[in-house]
Parts: C-alpha cells; sequence; structure tokens
C-alpha cells in the first residue's frame, strides 16, 4: 500500500513539473550548480546565489537567499524562533530530506517541490530581479482556490487574483474594497494547508495570480530575501505555527477590555473633565480617556514633537489624571515619530542627530508634510529610542497609563531617508514595529512588572509580541466603512495580530448616523478593543439621542459582563497564538465558500453575525454545522445552512453554540472593581452526548509577569453530558494567585432547548445547591464554592 502511495506521489509531483515547466520555463534562467550540508544546514548554489535551508519546527521551514551581487541582509526584525537542529539527508542527486521535509530540484530552469511528510506542500520556482528596485521569487500555486491574509486589507477574505501593495499606507476615509492600508503582512494563506511567509520588510507588492493566475509573485526593492513555508491541518494550526514562528502577544492590561473613550480631539483639561463626569453620571462603565493631538498645542500644524501639556489649555494635567484615576479612568496620550519645525524639540533633536538623515548626513526635512516641514525620529537608532524613551518616562511618572502611536506607517516617507539600520525603503513597512519594541523593551527594562497599553495603527509581522493594539485607520462613517472591519479584523487576527479594533462609529466624513453608530458600537462589543472614536461629530455616547443611548449602554454593560469569557481568549491568545475573532472556516481542513461571510467566531462559544447594511429588515446567515442557541430569544437553530432572521436595531445578531460555557459576572462600572468572587456561568445544552472544557483565566489584570511567575489561577468548567443526565465540574487550579477569593457565589445557568423538567440527582447536595427555574427554557443552579474541585449532576 504505501508503495503504490509512493508511487502516486512520484506522479503528481512530475505532473507538478510539467505544469511549472509550462508555464515558467521562458522566464526563469536560475541554473542548479551545487550543493553542500553544515549539519542542520543545507546550501544549495545556483547561477543566481546561494540559498539556504533550516527547520524552525516539523511544520515551518525557513528558506534564504543571498544573491551574487547583494549585500548580506539576513538580519529578521519578525522571526524569534530558533533553528531545530534536524539535519538532511540527500536520498539522490536533486533530492533532499530530513524526518518531515523533502525537496525534489529540477536543475535547469531552478525549480523546488516541497513535499511534507509525502504530500505535495508548495513549488518553488526561483528568485528573479529584473531591475535593482524589483526582486523576488516565484511559486506555483495552481488551481489553489482559496488564498487569504496579506495584513489590513478591507477585502473579502479570499484575495487569490489580485496584486498587493506591500506597503503600509494611511487610506483616509476607506471604505470596502480598499486594499492597502495601514498594516501589510507579507503572510498567504493557501486553503490547501500550507502558508508562505515573505520575511522582507522593505516596500514590495504580492501578485495573487493577477499577472498569471497560476503564479505567486513576491516583489520587492530589497532587504532581506528570506520565506518560511508553514503547514496545518487548518487554519488554527497554521495561525498558532505562525505566532510562535514571529512570537505571541503579551497580555494587555484588563481595563485594555473596557469602554475607552476618545475624539478628535479634546481641547482642554475642563471640556476632556466634563464629558468624563458626564459619561459616569449617565450610568456607562468608563475604563480610559484617549487624548488627540491638542494635549500638546493649540493647533494641527507646527506642533508635532512639542511631547508636553500646553499649559494655557490643561493647567494641572497630573491633578486630572489624579482625578481620573480615583473613578477607575485611565488617560491615554497621542505621540507621532515626526518632529516639526516650530515645535519645542526639533533643535534639540536636529543638534543630537536622531532624525533620519539625507545623503550629505544632515537631518532629512519633509518640506511637504501636511503638519508641518521637520523630521523623522531614527527609531533604528538607539540614542533616539533614549531620547523618546525619556520623553515618555517623564509623562508616565506624571500618571499617563497609556499611549496611543499615531502616523507611524509612516504617514509621509519620501524615498532617500538614510537611517542607522537603512534607507526608507527598506525599513518602510518595519518601522513601526520598531517603534512599538522601542517602547516594550523599555518597559521591560524599568517597569518589569507593568503590562503596556499601546495604541498603534501600523507595524509589521511579528509586532505582536509587543504587545501593540492597532486600529483600523481613518475609515469612513458609512455603511462601507462599517463592513470593511469584519474582513480586516478577520484577516488580521490570522496573521497574528489579534487586538485589531476600529475607530467605532466611523472616523471620516459622513454626517450623524444614529442606526450606523447602533450597529458600530454593537459589532465593536465583539472585537478585542472597544473604542468610539472619530472627528467632526461628537463620538460619545453621551451625545446620541436617549433610544440610541440605552442600547449602546445595554451592549457596554454586556461587554463588562463578559470580562470573565474575553480575558480568558486573551490568556488563549497569550499561550496558544489563538486570536479571539475567527472567521467561520478557522478549524476546516479546507475553506467553504458558505463560511467566507460577514459572521465570525467570538472565541469558542459566541458566533457573532454584525449588520452592515442600512434598514435591513431580514439578516441571513451561514450557521456552521451543529445547534445553535439565539443569545436573546433561547430560540435554537439547526446548522449547516443559511438561516434567515428578522432584525431588530436593539439587538445583534448573536448565537451561543450547543454545548459551550459562557462565564460572565454581575454588572461593574470600571474594570479596577472586576472581581470573580461572584460568577454566573451559562451551559447551553447540547442536543446529544458531549463533553465540554472551558478554562476562565484569573489574575491581577496588571502584572506583565503574572504567568512567568506563577501569579494566576486557571478555573476548568467541565461539562459531561449523556442522554438524561448532565454532570458539572469546576475545578480550581491555582498557580500562586493570592488574591483568589476564600468563596465564591456560582450561578450556573443552564439554557434548554425545549421545555423541560431538571433536578439535582444527588440528594446529599440539595441543602447546597439552590434551584430555581427562570424561565421554561433556563434552570438556575447557586451555591457557594469553596473546595478546590466541586461537582454536581443534573436529572432531565
Amino acid at each position: 500500500m504505501k508503495q503504490s502511495y509512493w508511487i502516486f506521489n512520484c506522479i503528481c509531483r512530475l505532473f507538478i513539473f510539467f505544469l511549472i515547466h509550462d508555464v515558467l520555463h521562458a522566464q526563469n534562467t536560475e541554473r542548479y550548480l551545487s550543493s553542500n550540508s553544515n549539519g542542520h544546514q543545507l546550501f544549495i548554489h545556483t547561477t543566481e546565489g546561494e540559498y539556504r535551508f533550516v527547520v524552525k519546527t516539523d511544520k515551518i521551514l525557513e528558506v534564504s537567499f543571498r544573491c551574487n551581487e547583494c549585500l548580506a541582509t539576513d538580519t529578521s526584525v519578525s522571526v524569534v524562533l530558533g533553528d531545530r537542529t534536524t539535519p538532511w539527508r540527500m536520498m539522490k542527486d536533486g533530492e533532499f530530506a530530513n524526518e518531515d521535509w523533502e525537496m525534489m530540484i529540477r536543475k535547469q530552469p531552478f525549480e523546488i517541490v516541497f513535499t511534507y511528510r509525502e504530500k505535495p506542500a508548495v513549488v518553488f520556482s526561483g528568485y528573479f530581479a529584473s531591475n535593482e528596485s524589483n526582486r523576488g521569487f516565484h511559486f506555483v500555486i495552481g488551481d489553489e482556490k482559496f488564498i487569504t491574509g496579506g495584513g489590513m486589507r478591507a477585502l473579502p477574505l479570499n484575495i487569490k487574483g489580485r496584486l498587493l501593495k506591500l506597503e503600509n499606507r494611511p487610506w483616509y476615509g476607506y471604505g470596502f474594497e480598499a486594499d492597502q492600508l495601514n498594516y501589510s503582512i507579507p503572510l498567504l494563506i493557501m486553503g490547501s494547508g500550507y502558508a508562505i511567509f515573505f520575511d522582507n520588510t522593505a516596500k514590495g507588492y504580492a501578485d495573487i495570480g493577477k499577472t498569471q493566475s497560476k503564479i505567486l509573485k513576491f516583489g520587492t526593492r530589497g532587504g532581506r530575501m528570506a520565506f518560511y513555508l508553514i503547514v496545518g491541518e487548518n487554519l488554527q494550526e497554521i495561525t498558532q505555527n505562525f505566532t510562535l514562528l514571529t512570537g505571541h502577544q503579551p497580555l494587555p492590561p484588563l481595563w485594555t477590555f473596557g469602554h475607552l473613550l476618545s475624539r478628535m480631539a479634546y481641547r482642554t483639561q475642563a471640556q476632556t473633565d466634563s464629558i468624563v463626569r458626564a459619561t459616569i453620571q449617565n450610568g456607562y462603565p468608563l475604563d480610559a480617556i484617549i487624548l488627540d493631538l491638542f494635549w500638546f498645542g493649540d493647533t494641527l500644524f507646527h506642533t508635532l514633537g512639542n511631547l508636553d501639556w500646553y499649559r494655557p489649555n490643561w493647567p494641572d494635567p497630573i491633578q486630572m489624571m489624579n482625578s481620573f484615576r480615583e473613578m477607575g479612568v485611565k488617560t491615554v496620550v497621542i505621540t507621532e515619530p515626526y518632529i516639526v519645525k516650530g515645535s519645542h524639540t526639533f533643535e534639540e533633536a536636529d543638534r543630537l542627530g536622531i532624525l533620519g538623515k539625507n545623503k550629505d548626513g544632515r537631518t532629512f526635512i519633509l518640506d511637504k508634510f501636511y503638519f508641518g516641514d521637520g523630521g523623522i525620529i531614527d527609531v533604528s537608532l538607539s540614542k533616539a529610542c533614549e531620547w523618546m524613551w525619556k520623553k515618555y518616562d517623564t509623562l508616565k511618572k506624571q500618571g499617563v497609563a497609556g499611549w496611543w502611536v499615531d502616523l507611524a506607517e509612516p504617514e509621509y516617507h519620501p524615498d532617500g531617508i538614510i537611517y542607522h539600520g537603512g534607507t526608507s525603503e527598506l525599513l518602510h513597512n518595519a518601522y513601526g514595529h520598531l517603534w512599538d519594541k522601542m517602547l516594550y523593551d523599555y518597559y521591560r527594562k524599568y517597569y518589569p512588572h507593568e503590562r503596556l497599553f499601546n495604541l498603534n495603527r501600523s507595524g509589521f509581522a511579528g509586532s505582536q509580541r509587543f504587545g501593540v493594539l492597532p486600529w483600523t485607520g481613518d475609515v469612513s462613517r458609512s455603511w462601507a466603512g462599517l463592513k470593511a472591519q469584519i474582513p480586516i479584523l478577520l484577516n488580521m487576527s490570522l496573521c497574528g495580530v489579534a487586538y485589531v479594533h476600529s475607530d467605532a462609529g466611523g472616523f471620516a466624513q459622513g454626517l450623524k448616523d444614529e442606526e450606523l453608530y447602533i450597529r458600530w458600537i454593537q459589532m465593536s462589543t465583539f472585537s478585542p478593543v472597544f473604542r468610539p472614536h472619530g472627528s467632526g461629530i461628537p463620538s460619545e455616547p453621551i451625545f446620541f439621542n436617549p433610544e440610541t443611548q440605552k442600547i449602546v449602554k445595554d451592549f457596554i454593560h454586556l461587554r463588562y459582563s463578559l470580562l470573565p469569557y474575553n480575558y480568558s481568549l486573551a490568556y488563549q491568545n497569550t499561550t496558544q497564538g489563538i486570536p479571539m475573532a475567527r472567521p467561520l472556516f478557522y478549524q476546516l481542513k479546507q475553506p467553504e465558500n458558505d463560511l467566507q461571510s460577514w459572521s465570525y467566531f467570538w472565541g469558542p462559544s459566541f458566533l457573532v453575525s454584525p449588520i452592515v447594511e442600512k434598514n435591513e429588515q431580514k439578516h441571513t446567515l451561514w450557521l456552521p454545522k451543529g445547534k445553535w442557541y439565539d443569545w436573546w430569544t433561547g430560540e435554537v437553530y439547526r446548522g449547516g445552512r443559511k438561516i434567515k432572521i428578522q432584525n431588530h436595531i436593539q439587538q445583534l445578531p448573536l448565537f451561543a453554540r450547543a454545548g459551550c460555557f459562557i462565564p460572565m459576572i454581575p454588572p461593574i462600572q470600571t474594570t479596577d472593581k472586576y472581581s470573580t468572587d461572584t460568577l454566573i456561568i451559562h451551559y447551553f445544552l447540547a442536543s446529544q452526548p458531549h463533553h465540554e472544557d472551558f478554562t476562565l483565566f484569573v489574575d491581577d489584570g496588571k502584572d506583565a509577569l503574572s504567568i512567568d511567575s506563577s501569579h494566576f489561577e486557571l478555573i476548568h468548567l467541565l461539562a459531561d453530558q449523556k442522554k438524561h443526565a448532565l454532570t458539572i465540574q469546576l475545578v480550581s487550579e491555582n498557580h500562586g494567585f493570592v488574591h483568589k477569593p476564600r468563596k465564591r457565589y456560582i450561578k450556573m445557568m443552564i439554557h434548554t432547548n425545549f421545555p423541560m423538567q431538571m433536578y439535582l440527582k444527588q440528594e446529599e447536595k440539595r441543602d447546597k445547591i439552590e434551584t430555581l427555574q427562570v424561565s421554561p427554557l433556563i434552570y438556575q443552579f447557586a451555591f457557594e464554592w469553596e473546595e478546590t474541585c466541586f461537582s454536581f449532576e443534573i436529572g432531565y
């Protein structure tokens, strides 16, 4: 059997070779010369240069290239995973293998078929260099039907047939179909079970079957020439492997998951104080106020680089921040990487030589920059980073709790700027990434136990390991802008960046629209960060009509009640690399067209289907296989098909998976009051025998080392459902968490799919557990929990 499979596999590979020959023979002039190995490294020499092959894990292979005329640039800013000492062996002339990977080389023209565990994975068809500013790699993608990835793109998830620029760039007032935004990641995931990561930070492009339908082409203006092959059983495994390669996101502060007020812009201390107090007095939970650029000036122009409070409008910022902190509200301020002429720091920065240079070694003056002529900080230069950190640290000591880094694509970044680490062309996509690294490294050095809060709309692959919380840029205040957020959220999540979120309500252009605001807030309730923000009109909920306010307030309260669930998703992301938002085909071996929809999973339990069309009366969505409970009505739907439901402005289409746990808490007004001493745990009864396990994560929400130093608690929620019995078990796994409540009060809410009688089967526990039928479809079992483990059995 194995021999016949081997023969079949060889035939398949030969077929692919002929396919390559037909497609690329005319344009591929590269020729194989020789090979040699050095332990775990395999080297292939061709007429164009030298390839190096190294195994990173059994499912990740690195291929780096140095062309004959190129400078050596083999340092990655993205990859943190070390090499595995897996030796290569030559099978026969032109074939090399190790425990998991096999390479079959065609010598003339030069091509490689990569096979993973006897399954053809990808065909590499060589290096190209049409000129000094256009060099890269070719791959054969054949009849691949589904390709996703690429970072921040407001496009359908399947990007096969498109040509995408790999260049971070803002797009003011964008909507759906915007194909080039602030955060480009050259990772492409194939529906057939593998991904290619092109590890290059220079300005470039990815031609994904646009020019030639069966060819993928990565092109760049220079820099590191390397790619990684990543395989997995499904998108989840590929995403986890990519995150393993580039780094896991550390836990953010717990208050990241609260309600964060923002607008462009709060102009004075008095105005800011008034809005914060009005928000709280009107019953809205609140955790942060975010200050745009008027905190350091009274105009848009010639102020970037002031980096200190504009005292005429902010007479006592320390008192203001202290007052906010007493209310549970943290203060976040914006900074930018530009230092413009007329600012307080330009002459100092110019004198110190910490700005990007021109070819004469002087500061490169950006003379067409919207905010004023000036320079840009050389974030690749250590003394520039130290200078900037001192500015941050001064503000931090005053009481600033978090940072908002804007314009770091960089927004205006002409060719010819010379940095310590390279030119603006080569470092362009790495600029925001290096800024994130600077902040993260200094926090680890000077505030090792404090978690970083850093909003930055740009970065590169791997920026997540520095704790970045990206937003999606200057989206239009429109239905097209709202619609754009779902594919961006999912695509960035698949690329390892889990905390992407939008300016809720829309940022640019457009008129005040109560319905649009409600629908955007509803979707943002189920996103990693909840932050209403906009320009031109007030973005805070208190400035909308009473009906809108009631709906919005209910959803903000729901978000706070879901803190145990959401914070546990953050723990899962930090420890396993699994994002919070996931496409409906996330765990499937092959994506299905019906699942490439405007719906997504929020963690393992929720399916969210935002309304993205104005005045939509009925909503059609695809439900994956299984049973799904309508969160609002309790009605149960059979999955594996499309359904149509009636829309209500007060509700977001929201479903809970049959057989899932959803832990919640009673309402609170700030995450400072967060506690798990009372838990409301929902379990949605499955329609057949089922086992469920949800891990609830608890720590102090502040300590950056809580996981590493074992100062946390895991609560395992276990369900074992049989035909007429359900066993619920709670197990506390305490890892040195000193703030664990001595006693917890638990309300276990069991949701059923039809009216039934439920009862405790263990008579000895009936005096410990209070049973209440809340509705025909919900039973409540309430009890105090002190033990490490507690279980009870329900009959029905």
